[in-house]
């Protein structure tokens, strides 16, 4: 195995059960203990306005930052679905999201929707 990709829905406990129905306490716990063993992480989120914001992307940042600023997190732009209340960010929305968690970590990535994986 080369490495894991933890996917962190959410860092606040309650928007992680409204988004999935389930806490994000064994999430958390597990990604401190990847890290540990020396396995190699990365990680990613959605940006979903209205649930999964700019406040929520600098907790979690925050929280990846606490283990290792250099764990490389991509944000992704949420895609919505035909059932779902929320809508698709636009890209200064994403953007903003990225310039907060580039605050915590060295190495932030995104999908705004509208092309492909940028860098740095």
């Amino acid at each position: 195995m080369d490495g894991v990709k933890v996917s962190i829905k959410a860092y606040t406990d309650d928007i992680h059960r409204y988004y999935t129905g389930k806490s994000n306490k064994r999430v958390l716990k597990n990604f401190k203990r990847i890290y540990e063993e020396g396995i190699k992480l990365s990680t990613e989120t959605v940006f979903i306005p209205g649930c999964v914001d700019v406040i929520e992307i600098r907790k979690i940042a925050e929280f990846i930052s606490s283990v290792d600023e250099n764990i490389p997190l991509r944000i992704d732009a949420y895609w919505p679905v035909s059932c779902d209340d929320w809508r698709a960010p636009t890209r200064e929305e994403v953007l903003s999201a990225v310039k907060e968690a580039r605050k915590y970590l060295n190495n932030v990535s995104f999908i705004a929707g509208d092309e492909s994986t940028e860098g740095r």
